[in-house]
């Protein structure tokens, strides 16, 4: 396997990683022990959701480095995944109630002509 193919193989088990952490929230959700999923939230709250999360994220981050742990490093990318999990969820929501934003503009080649256009408008 070359760089690339090395890469690609890594990304596909991260992103595995967390398809099966959105499972295990929707999971917990109809078990019962999640009220809801940042799927189901108005933004407000699945911004709250998502930072606890990233305080997750940097309590292991503080706790790597002062311990020097490896475990903690493991409870690092668990938490990571977590967080990205949180955000896939609110996507979903988004998409799903056409809370979705209209598109970003391509950008242009060149960045000087909007300035040009702009110098010749009326």
């Amino acid at each position: 396997m070359n760089a690339d193919e090395v890469t690609r193989a890594k990304r596909s088990v991260i992103i595995g990683d967390i398809l099966l952490e959105r499972r295990r929230q929707e999971q917990l959700k109809a078990e019962g022990r999640f009220s809801a999923t940042a799927a189901d939230m108005v933004d407000a709250e699945a911004l709250a959701v998502l930072v606890e999360e990233v305080g997750e994220v940097a309590r292991a981050v503080l706790e790597k480095q002062r311990l020097a742990n490896d475990k903690h490093g493991k409870d690092l990318r668990k938490e990571l995944v977590q967080t990205a999990a949180v955000c896939v969820a609110w996507l979903e929501g988004l998409d799903r109630d056409g809370r979705r934003p209209p598109p970003v503009p391509e950008p242009r080649q060149d960045p000087g002509q909007e300035i040009r256009e702009f110098g010749r408008r009326p």
